[in-house]
């Protein structure tokens, strides 16, 4: 199988750390790779507030008619079409002992496997240390989220479970090669002004719940800031809807023209009503660690892009233009508005945000806007601030 991959991962002298190197040509389009992550899982507030999702692969649990009525608060509605739905109710399944759903008898097997074994009795128990440590996450991490602290939680337990835990616990190990100044003040801006106090109490309730003599680093507070900083700035964000795939699948149909105009205005008014009624806040969020995507490094010219084509964890990694073989694979951190902004506000985002100064093609050719650094975004930002 190796020699069939179309990368290489390789490790660079001058500061980047690990990459992904291309080992042919791979033309605009193509898949570079697909795979799922060592850990995920959902948002705290995403959960509370209904958003369903299998606990393992993060699947949407509620049809695509449920999903749309709920973000639209109207229980009346009905969508045509409904077998384009993907998902498949009968076929969900729950922890008998802490409740925890998933999407299939497969997704229950491989969690319990990986990690949900050492969990499920803790998550079982309102007053246990895990569910203290939720509930000191959600009261200093609201809304939009970016992580979160289970991630760390599922991370031990999966090192616990696992047939070789040094080598298991060297995995995710290898996400980060910060210096502990660097942690720290990556720390502080992931926990906010009360970083201290904060750290301190996660520590000891990670401690009081799955402490282990044989892994006694991780349950330092040099352990804890270590995994901290690697949820935070490694998690890839991961986001589902059965809605949004029902309208994948309905929209590769072939109808009549004016049907056709018909459904497409149909599901503009319901991406009309959800917006009223719920902002942005339309999916299943999470986040996941993955090995390979963690290779990958930032430009802001990236030719390569993530996808989630199977409406759960699976990542995919696809090329946005075409890539020679020996050409380094690059994706992007910024979203597309972040990426047309100046060169200044790029590399102050990601300064402030993954703690580098970006030297791509880009931000090392681009001359022309090097003093450009107010554009109508920054300005757009300094008004919401003020």
């Amino acid at each position: 199988m190796e020699g069939n991959l179309r990368y290489e991962k390789q490790y660079s002298e001058s500061g980047k750390g690990k990459l992904l190197v291309a080992r042919c040509f791979i033309p605009k389009g193509a898949e570079i790779f697909s795979e799922e992550p060592l850990i995920s899982c959902q948002f705290a507030w995403n959960k509370l507030y209904k958003y369903k999702a299998c606990d393992h692969c993060m699947k949407p649990l509620e049809t695509a008619e449920e999903n749309a009525k709920r973000l639209t608060n109207d229980p009346e509605l009905a969508l045509p079409f409904k077998e384009q739905c993907s998902v498949t109710k009968e076929r969900h399944t729950q922890c008998q002992k802490c409740q925890a759903e998933y999407c299939s008898q497969e997704c229950q097997t491989q969690a319990y496997q990986l990690y949900h074994r050492m969990l499920c009795d803790m998550l079982s128990s309102p007053s246990s240390s895990l569910n203290k440590l939720q509930e000191i996450w959600k009261n200093s991490h609201y809304p939009p989220e970016t992580c979160n602290i289970l991630l760390i939680a599922r991370m031990i337990a999966r090192i616990r479970q696992a047939e070789n835990p040094k080598l298991m616990f060297q995995e995710f190990l290898s996400f980060v090669h910060d210096t502990s100044d660097q942690e720290q003040q990556y720390v502080h801006k992931l926990l906010g002004n009360q970083f201290s106090e904060i750290q301190t109490m996660v520590n000891s309730e990670l401690r009081e719940a799955l402490f282990d003599e044989d892994l006694s680093e991780i349950f330092s507070i040099e352990g804890t800031q270590k995994f901290l900083c690697l949820i935070g700035r490694n998690g890839q964000g991961v986001g589902t809807s059965s809605f949004g795939t029902w309208v994948k699948n309905v929209e590769d149909l072939e109808l009549p023209e004016s049907d056709k105009t018909a459904l497409d205005l149909l599901i503009d008014q319901i991406y009309e009503k959800m917006n009223e009624v719920n902002g942005h806040f339309l999916n299943c969020e999470g986040s996941g660690l993955y090995s390979l995507h963690s290779c990958c490094n930032h430009s802001c010219t990236p030719n390569a892009e993530v996808q989630f084509p199977y409406g759960n964890h699976t990542l995919q990694l696809v090329a946005t233009k075409d890539i020679e073989s020996g050409e380094e694979i690059e994706i992007s951190y910024l979203d597309d508005c972040q990426l047309r902004r100046s060169k200044a506000t790029r590399q102050q985002i990601l300064l402030e945000n993954y703690m580098f100064l970006c030297q791509c093609n880009k931000c090392t050719t681009d001359q022309d806007d090097e003093t450009d650094e107010s554009s109508d975004d920054d300005e757009s930002d300094e008004n919401m601030e003020n």
